[in-house]
């Protein structure tokens, strides 16, 4: 009775020990849930900055893209134009040439 009796307090005591190891696995689990929960939370955030921060810059090139078409036009224009007055000068001088 005495052997009998040791062997259910052995058995007890393993059985109190596994649950509290069943209860800090768990309360660890938990606690490894929440960090990862805050983790997905704060790359999520990131994610969202990040795809922010790329539509900003794709709007600024294509603002700056076509700024710089902008000035390679006017560029254009004022060549023409530069091009237009030099051939008309050179056309006044021939005719001033032959009405001479």
């Amino acid at each position: 009775l005495v052997v009998e009796l040791a062997r259910i307090k052995k058995l007890e005591g393993r059985s109190r020990l596994a649950q509290e190891q069943e209860e800090a696995a768990t309360r660890m689990f938990a606690e490894e849930s929440m960090t990862l929960r805050a983790r997905i939370s704060l790359l999520q955030h990131e994610l969202q900055q990040s795809a922010a921060a790329h539509t900003a810059l794709q709007h600024e090139h294509e603002r700056q893209q076509a700024a710089g078409d902008g000035a390679r036009i006017t560029l254009l224009e004022e060549e023409l134009q530069q091009s237009a007055e030099a051939h008309s000068a050179e056309l006044q001088q021939v005719v001033d040439a032959h009405s001479a």
